[in-house]
């Protein structure tokens, strides 16, 4: 399996073709207080290293906007060499820095280990299942959908993010509850649970396994309707 980190970000369309945004285009305007601090720390242990060179159109560039994008990049190889696994394939590293290749190996590891701990198998599994509802006006892409002990469907949703006392966040919790419920519309199958799984992707980090209670997916879906009115409000008003 090629990955090309260069690729432009997937595009939802309904039926008719009109155009739609992404769940997590969508969720981009609740606020993120957890990423102010983050942000200014960065800048502030950077602050006596030279400055990055400027953007293609001139614009300055802070030391949390290249910590960003390479901490992205790391997150979607994993995602990358876990969905390999996932249809049987690996992950080929030509291409890709092979510093970030590396490090994945450590977040790949964890989720194969909780993945056959859980009892789940590959066989019938969806990963990086994209999907468009016709209801909602908007589309996503979802992780893993596998067959669970009772034979109905989990979701499983891979995040590569840091440690915190306040993880999950409530936007990351309404998207996990949102795609399942694009899936159910797109493929008319339910989903029985929903694992929000974090794998890090440092050596020293620990797996941190998620499991959505019925009145968090409820709320979760309720709060991408809210933020979903408020991002076309803001569209309007541009």
């Amino acid at each position: 399996m090629r990955l090309d980190l260069s690729r432009p970000h997937q595009v939802y369309k309904l039926k008719n073709g009109k155009r739609v945004p992404g769940v997590t285009t969508v969720l981009g305007v609740l606020s993120k207080p957890q990423l102010l601090r983050w942000y200014a720390s960065v800048e502030r242990d950077n602050r006596t290293e030279p400055l990055p060179p400027p953007n293609d159109k001139g614009e300055p560039v802070y030391f949390a906007e290249v910590k960003r994008d390479k901490a992205a990049s790391l997150g979607t190889i994993t995602h990358a060499r876990i969905e390999a696994w996932m249809i049987g394939d690996e992950l080929d590293p030509e291409g890709l820095p092979p510093d970030l290749y590396a490090q994945s190996i450590h977040g790949f590891d964890r989720f194969r280990e909780w993945f056959d701990a859980q009892g789940y198998t590959r066989d019938g599994s969806e990963s990086e299942v994209q999907v468009v509802s016709e209801e909602m006006q908007c589309g996503g892409t979802g992780d893993h959908w596998v067959r669970g002990k009772n034979s109905g469907w989990d979701y499983v949703d891979i995040k590569t993010s840091k440690a915190t006392r306040s993880w999950p966040y409530p936007d990351t919790k309404s998207q996990c509850a949102t795609y399942p419920r694009i899936y159910q519309e797109a493929r008319n199958k339910a989903t029985d649970r929903v694992w929000i799984v974090r794998v890090g992707t440092t050596p020293d980090d620990i797996i941190q396994p998620y499991l959505m209670s019925d009145d968090e997916r409820l709320w979760g879906t309720k709060l991408f309707e809210a933020a979903r009115s408020a991002y076309m409000a803001l569209r309007e008003l541009e």
